[in-house]
């Protein structure tokens, strides 16, 4: 990430970010979640899914799956898990993964090289996505 309207200048601290103890120079921004509590089912639904799971997953199983829907909470993440560090004028990112040691050695292992492109209108942005092949 860099500041498109200033792209040379330093980048504004990262919110919520918290340096990561043993990597100089690295930073962790927690996941961003909430929890959704909904409402119970009313015995007519409750009758009606049980039905259509009966039908799909056997008695046994949709008898299973309504008891675990009686607790009607999950959590919304709005930031996945995170680690970044600055290189030169912008941040970079890494984002999910199974852990945070994980995260922080794609980073490390990372090599950046900067490119000499076109000059993009202001308010233009470019993203580089890199996603593991295996």
């Amino acid at each position: 990430m860099l500041n498109a309207q200033s792209p040379g200048s330093t980048p504004a601290p990262l919110w919520g970010a918290i340096p990561v103890p043993g990597h100089p120079g690295i930073v962790e921004i927690p996941p961003v979640q909430r929890a959704v509590h909904l409402p119970p089912l009313s015995p007519a639904e409750a009758t009606r899914i049980l039905a259509i799971d009966t039908k799909t997953a056997g008695r046994a199983r949709a008898e299973q799956i309504l008891r675990e829907s009686e607790r009607r909470t999950f959590w919304e993440v709005f930031v996945p898990p995170t680690v970044a560090r600055r290189v030169g004028p912008a941040w970079v990112l890494v984002r999910y993964g199974d852990s945070l040691g994980q995260r922080i050695a794609f980073l490390e292992a990372l090599h950046l090289t900067k490119l000499k492109l076109p000059m993009l209108p202001v308010g233009a942005g470019a993203l580089l996505v890199v996603r593991d092949s295996r």
